[in-house]
């Protein structure tokens, strides 16, 4: 089975801990140990992971793509990660263009 990251997803490991940004949304999300195992293995492109429920969990979030159409049970979104919406103004801002008359970011 074929999976891939999105477009819209940014997906690293920064010292041991796993993240990833919705760029669309602006939704930030702090892997857990098994969504990061799943989230590396697919960015690599390795072999399907076989964690189905994880891949299931993920491909529900738009973390991940599938191929085919996910069946089954899928993991408990706390399985996988931390989500976090109280940053999306800051991370869908545009410090170029979005700024008041002395420079300063203007969040909207």
């Amino acid at each position: 089975m074929a999976f891939s990251i999105p477009p819209n997803i940014v997906f690293d490991d920064l010292d041991g801990e796993s993240v990833a940004i919705n760029t669309v949304t602006g939704t930030y999300y702090s892997l857990t140990p098994r969504g990061s195992l799943v989230m590396k293995q697919i960015y690599a492109g390795r072999e399907a992971p076989s964690d189905g429920p994880a891949t299931g969990g993920l491909a529900k979030e738009g973390l991940i793509l599938s191929s085919v159409e996910l069946t089954g049970q899928s993991a408990e979104s706390a399985d996988l990660f931390d989500k976090f919406t109280d940053i999306e103004s800051l991370l869908m801002a545009d410090p170029i263009h979005d700024v008041d008359e002395q420079g300063w970011p203007k969040i909207k």
